[in-house]
């Protein structure tokens, strides 16, 4: 799970403090979708933020890859990582007390639920992938996808969580489309991603929150990540949510 992704350093996020963030359904990008205002607080922001000045970031391609970025090419996005169980059981005790304890999926869930109805989440990813947007730096439309660990345990949701948005830049929304897949099973769907932005009549949220907020949704939601334009950068940190493990008693 570590090797693969991109850039890795080791850094602590130690000076964490009890903190009981409020968790809502987001119905405006699905029912099974959840907003956390306030869930990273401004002292840890800080301290994750001042820890990021310190690591050498790696660009990356528009389509998020970096074996698809060569020097000279267009910068999508800077990227590095860090594996932290420690502080991924800290979002996790904020916040699963709002998240069912079962979920049951259908074919409607636009998430691989591998063909098992029923799922328990079980945690958060300890792999902390942090993204960086500069001038011109945008995401191509696509879909999430899964980190599979075994038949029982994978990853059902993304998760992620806004650190900073300078004041100087525009742009920079995460824009949750319409999807013309949405009523074809995901077993049926094609995944691949397109190397373009969306179309001002594709989007159907601008989603551009305040810093040390956090979002849940199902990993097969169509959105990319508008352009940002100006001095100045948007840095986010981007999870998978609820390892779920399968209680479907006919696995």
């Amino acid at each position: 799970m570590v090797t693969k992704f991109v850039n890795q350093y080791d850094f602590p996020i130690d000076e964490v403090k009890n903190h009981n963030p409020v968790v809502k359904r987001y119905n405006a990008i699905d029912p099974n979708s959840y907003l956390i205002p306030d869930l990273v607080p401004i002292e840890e922001r800080n301290q994750i933020i001042k820890e990021l000045f310190e690591v050498e970031w790696q660009p990356v391609s528009v389509t998020g890859m970096s074996g698809n970025w060569q020097p000279g090419d267009p910068i999508g996005s800077y990227r590095t990582s860090n594996y932290n169980q420690e502080y991924a059981d800290v979002l996790w005790n904020r916040i699963k007390d709002f998240i069912p304890s079962k979920r049951f999926f259908d074919d409607e869930d636009p998430t691989d639920w591998d063909g098992h109805s029923l799922w328990e989440p079980i945690g958060v990813s300890p792999l902390f992938r942090f993204i960086k947007y500069h001038d011109e730096g945008w995401l191509v439309v696509h879909y999430d996808a899964p980190y599979i660990e075994s038949d029982d345990v994978r990853t059902l949701q993304s998760f992620v969580i806004y650190l900073d948005h300078s004041e100087t830049i525009t742009g920079g929304a995460t824009r949750y489309l319409h999807d013309p897949q949405k009523d074809v099973p995901v077993t049926e769907r094609v995944l691949t991603d397109e190397v373009r932005a969306a179309d001002e009549d594709e989007i159907r949220l601008n989603f551009k929150p305040d810093n040390g907020t956090g979002v849940i949704f199902d990993h097969r939601m169509l959105h990319d990540a508008e352009k940002v334009k100006g001095e100045g950068s948007k840095s986010l940190f981007a999870l998978t949510l609820c390892i779920g493990r399968s209680t479907d008693e006919t696995r």
